[in-house]
């Protein structure tokens, strides 16, 4: 009866251990699956966050273009414009680019039409040089051509 008694107790022992490791595997199991989902939803969103990054990217670079090009829409290039020696060149050469667009060209623009003249490229010793006007209607621009 001793016998049984013992048998009996450690088959209750061996129970008890084979359910404590059971469960503890079961809990670090778990454990590892959940560690490893979480790992592989960051992953997930950390590929995600580099797409939407790089897309940012091209977006703006798109949109930086397209006001590089909306800028340079109402801009128009003279070629041979008398080179001005007047100590005030930039006045000289809104003056000599109006005579040119009234005159030769007869547009009919006026000063307030222009936003900026200036030179094309390094001052030299030539009698001309190429000036670009940028003026502030696009469709003064259109006439012109």
């Amino acid at each position: 009866m001793k016998q049984e008694m013992n048998s009996h107790a450690l088959k209750t022992e061996v129970k008890a251990t084979v359910k404590e490791e059971t469960e503890e595997d079961e809990i670090v199991s778990l454990a590892d699956i959940m560690k490893a989902e979480m790992e592989k939803s960051l992953g997930s969103m950390t590929t995600e966050i580099q797409s939407v990054r790089c897309d940012l990217h091209k977006t703006r670079a798109e949109a930086e273009e397209r006001r590089h090009k909306e800028s340079r829409r109402s801009n128009v290039i003279l070629y041979n414009v008398p080179e001005s020696k007047a100590d005030d060149r930039n006045k000289d050469d809104v003056t000599a680019c109006l005579r040119l667009c009234n005159k030769g060209i007869q547009v009919g623009i006026s000063e307030e039409d222009l936003i900026q003249v200036f030179r094309l490229g390094k001052l030299d010793s030539n009698e001309t040089e190429s000036k670009a006007i940028n003026l502030n209607r696009e469709r003064t621009c259109v006439d012109m051509i």
